[in-house]
């Protein structure tokens, strides 16, 4: 069974991805419910749909290590892709989104 599918999707936003060579794919950033796997470990599924198409969870010693590992995660490649020369754009307007708002110092 898909992990997204498993867990639940518990925070999303739908963005536009524009790569730096002008490419621009329709995306998804999203975070979902951790789960204890067993007394040492936790995971929390992420998912750049778009940008990274597949991407594995995250583990922590807890549920809430998981989740806070895996936004540190999602924000240290949304972080990259910007660094490279890309763009998240909200779908709505095509403004840029301010992850900063979003992630806070982890953006840089």
């Amino acid at each position: 069974m898909d992990v997204e599918m498993s867990s639940g999707v518990i925070s999303e936003l739908s963005v536009s991805f524009v790569h730096p060579d002008g490419r621009k794919v329709g995306g998804r950033i999203w975070i979902g419910r951790p789960e204890v796997v067993d007394d040492l470990e936790s995971r929390c599924p992420v998912g750049l749909d778009g940008l990274h198409e597949r991407l594995g969870p995250i583990s922590g010693n807890d549920t809430l290590q998981a989740l806070l590992l895996a936004v540190r995660f999602v924000a240290s490649l949304l972080r990259d892709f910007q660094e490279r020369g890309g763009k998240v754009l909200l779908v709505e307007d095509d403004e840029p989104v301010d992850l900063r708002a979003y992630f806070g110092s982890l953006i840089g």
